[in-house]
C-alpha cells in the first residue's frame, strides 16, 4: 500500500485546481503516478493531441479502406455515399483574424482551434481552402485526414440517384 507524501500530495491538489478537478478524485492509496494517470483522465485533449489523433486515424484509414473508397471511386449500391473527410490543418500566420475574412466565403466548412482548423468537406472543397489560403500568403500544414460517409443519395428504381431531403 502506497502513502503520498505531503510534496506529493500539494502537487496533485494543484493539478486538480488547475484543472478544475475535485480534490476527492485523489486516493491515498495509489502512488503519485498512478494518481497523475487518473486525473489525466478527466482534462479534455489539447489541440495538438487531437490533430494528432486525427493523422493517427488518416493511417489506419489508409490501411484499412481500399484504393477505390480513398480516391473517391464510388461503389455501386442502393444508397450512394458522398466522401466527405475531416482534416485538420496547422496554419503559420500572423493575423488569426485576417485568416477568419479568408474563409467567409468557406465558413459551413471551418471550424477555429486556435492555429488548427478542421475542414469538414469533399476533397475538392478543401483543396480550394487550402488554395485560398496559400494564395493571400498563409502557410499551411497539412496534419491528417479521417474519412466519414454521409448516405445522401438514394437509388429510386426506374427514376434513378436521388438526393436524399
Amino acid at each position: 500500500m502506497f502513502s503520498l507524501n505531503a510534496l506529493d500530495k500539494w502537487r496533485l491538489r494543484l493539478y486538480c485546481k488547475l484543472h478544475g478537478i475535485d480534490f476527492q478524485e485523489i486516493d491515498d492509496g495509489i502512488s503519485y503516478s498512478e494518481n497523475m494517470k487518473h486525473l489525466k483522465e478527466f482534462v479534455p485533449k489539447s489541440l495538438e493531441d487531437l490533430a494528432n489523433e486525427y493523422a493517427r486515424i488518416y493511417k489506419v484509414m489508409e490501411k484499412e479502406t481500399s484504393e477505390a473508397e480513398r480516391y473517391g471511386v464510388i461503389p455501386a449500391s442502393e444508397e450512394q455515399p458522398l466522401l466527405i473527410y475531416k482534416t485538420v490543418l496547422y496554419l503559420v500566420t500572423r493575423s488569426m483574424l485576417k485568416v477568419k475574412s479568408h474563409l467567409e466565403p468557406f465558413v459551413d466548412y471551418v471550424k477555429f482551434f486556435g492555429r488548427y482548423i478542421e475542414v469538414t468537406a469533399q476533397i475538392t472543397e478543401t483543396t480550394i481552402i487550402m488554395q485560398t489560403l496559400e494564395a493571400k500568403g498563409v502557410k499551411v500544414q497539412f496534419v491528417g485526414r479521417s474519412m466519414v460517409y454521409q448516405r445522401v443519395w438514394s437509388f429510386v428504381p426506374g427514376i434513378g440517384w436521388r438526393k436524399n431531403v
